[in-house]
């Protein structure tokens, strides 16, 4: 890819190829083509982390942290996939809303 140019070449370019991916999977888990668990856990690993964990996706953070916290006694509880969507849902709010006029 680098060959090709493809990949970003600065830090904010990065940092937005990061935003955009977050979308994309939030726009799959809303439309049901993607597990929501598996693409909050893509959000927060790959793009959350990376970013420095801002407040737009720490709802999604939240529900992986506890889906993925193990615990001695019992197995973590699968977050409820309706509430991912939702939260993925909120992360894409700024491109759903209609324009004013």
């Amino acid at each position: 890819m680098a060959e090709l140019d493809l990949l970003p070449q600065t830090p904010e370019e990065l940092a937005e190829a990061r935003w955009m991916a977050a979308r994309w999977w939030a726009r799959r888990i809303v439309a049901h083509e993607l597990d929501p668990l598996e693409g909050a856990r893509l959000i927060c690993w790959e793009a959350a982390a990376e970013l420095g964990y801002p407040a737009e996706l720490r709802s999604l953070v939240a529900l992986v942290e506890a889906a993925d916290r193990p615990d001695d006694d019992h197995p973590p509880p699968e977050p409820n996939q309706d509430v991912i969507i939702r939260a993925a849902r909120a992360l894409l709010a700024p491109e759903l809303r209609e324009p004013l006029g």
